[in-house]
């Protein structure tokens, strides 16, 4: 596998990119993913995973038990789209941890103007178990064709094992 980073495609992107607003994501037990402009701590997005949807109306009710919702630490890495005929796009994979059975990704490339086109996939499924494992991304090999992925374990409760 190849991280990219010699290649003049990706050199191009990072150079275009250069004065994207830094960024800092963080998941919070009301439910949400939260993108902060590192430089400032404002809010920038938030995103509501539709595996922590069932339990939100819980929140606000007064004999509410404290849940887990978004507690899992996201990870963020440049990939490139189409086994690498597009361009280079920055990506998020995130799972709810404690939260539930749900991995997400977000095409994070510009935080500025995210939006529910930037939901990548959502993958939810009560095998995945609590997804504790923080979810990794990296270039495998597909029968010969380099095709990037998000890699995560089940977790605790799996009825899966």
């Amino acid at each position: 596998p190849n991280d990219g980073s010699l290649e003049p495609s990706y050199q191009n992107f990072v150079t275009a990119h250069a004065t994207r607003t830094p960024m800092v994501y963080v998941g919070s037990n009301g439910g949400m993913l939260y993108g902060f402009n590192a430089l400032t701590g404002a809010p920038v997005f938030s995103f509501v995973p539709n595996g922590v949807y069932p339990n939100l109306a819980q929140l606000p009710q007064l004999n509410y038990t404290h849940q887990y919702y978004v507690d899992g630490s996201p990870t963020e890495a440049d990939i490139q789209f189409s086994g690498g005929t597009t361009p280079w796009n920055s990506v998020l994979v995130g799972g709810l941890d404690s939260g539930g059975d749900s991995i997400y990704a977000l095409n994070v490339t510009d935080p500025t103007s995210f939006s529910a086109s930037d939901v990548m996939w959502e993958f939810t499924n009560p095998d995945l178990g609590l997804t504790y494992s923080q979810p990794q991304i990296a270039e495998v090999d597909d029968n010969g064709t380099p095709t990037w992925a998000a890699i995560f374990g089940s977790g605790y409760n799996s009825p899966a094992g």
